[in-house]
């Protein structure tokens, strides 16, 4: 029965790099490091066509061994979650997911960016608030001025406001994530729970 997974694990794998560019194979597109601040942001753009895809059952051990078999092949993985309703049930995937061969960097929407454990100078902490939609231009601010600012005082890698009123807080330090979040709370009067 394990031989059956490992098989079709490396079908998938196999299949998903059919698709991928050959100029993506070469070992000079891999990065050492992974970028903080708006060179994630980049880095995301480059590489969030996923290509591994986890259904609404969630995630299985052939997820797992996909997953680090593409990372073999490729600096950064993009994994889209189908089937998630919340950005909790995205966070729960990506930690069923994250392990030995795979460290979660940054999630957005209903994917989230992994890479090899050691390739990244520092993982990404993540933080997800459910907040009022209705509140949601307290924490943008005028043109984005606010979720700018937050990003730049706190020294993050990524706010990401979502219109449901789901709010996900990236950043390399948990200190400043959880900081982040108190002042989010402040900004929109929200309990977090502490």
């Amino acid at each position: 029965m394990v031989a059956m997974h490992q098989l079709a694990a490396l079908c998938i794998a196999t299949t998903t790099l059919a698709f991928v560019p050959p100029h993506l194979h070469k070992p000079s597109h891999r990065m050492r490091a992974a970028p903080e601040g708006a060179d994630l942001e980049e880095l995301w753009r480059a590489h969030s066509k996923p290509l591994l895809r986890v259904g609404a059952n969630g995630v299985k051990e052939s997820h797992r061994n996909s997953l680090v078999e593409l990372l073999e092949a490729h600096p950064y993985v993009c994994v889209k979650v189908n089937g998630a309703k919340d950005a909790t049930a995205v966070a729960a995937a990506a930690d069923a997911l994250a392990g030995d061969g795979a460290v979660a960097l940054l999630t957005k929407s209903n994917s989230v960016l992994y890479g090899k454990p050691g390739r990244s100078s520092r993982a990404q902490k993540t933080k997800m608030l459910q907040v009022d939609p209705a509140a949601i231009g307290k924490i943008i601010g005028k043109g984005g001025e606010t979720v700018r600012g937050l990003v730049a005082d706190f020294d993050l890698a990524n706010i990401d406001v979502a219109d449901d009123g789901c709010v996900t807080i990236s950043g390399g330090d948990e200190a400043q994530v959880d900081a982040c979040a108190a002042r989010i709370g402040e900004l929109v009067d929200v309990d977090l729970g502490r």
